[in-house]
């Protein structure tokens, strides 16, 4: 399954003609990483054990408050931001995480932290 590049996907699971279970199951088993929302008027626990099972990163049930909604794509998207960027880089100066250095200019410094 080929996808365009996202940062997030929310997804219903009561989809017309294919339910979202069966399509997250599919990102999942495509390789697909990135977080998932399932929205959802299912509230039991089984079913959101289901939904996380399948590989939804959260769960929010409807009907729920777009604040909250809100709230929940910040945390998912900063989660991926923390899994995504080894280095940042503005203007002339580079952080790399993994190796713990800071770049600027030709001068290098370790160690930050």
């Amino acid at each position: 399954m080929e996808m365009a590049a996202y940062d997030l996907v929310i997804l219903d699971w009561m989809l017309p003609g294919q339910d979202g279970i069966s399509l997250l199951r599919k990102l999942r088993q495509a390789g697909q990483t990135l977080p998932v929302l399932l929205l959802t008027a299912k509230d039991s626990i089984e079913n959101r054990v289901e939904g996380l099972d399948a590989g939804a990163d959260d769960y929010l049930i409807k009907p729920f408050a777009f604040e909250e909604l809100l709230a929940r794509i910040r945390v998912l998207m900063r989660r991926q931001t923390n899994i995504r960027l080894d280095t940042v880089a503005i203007a002339d100066m580079t952080v790399n995480f993994s190796t713990r250095t800071v770049t600027r200019g030709n001068k290098k410094y370790s160690s930050i932290g």
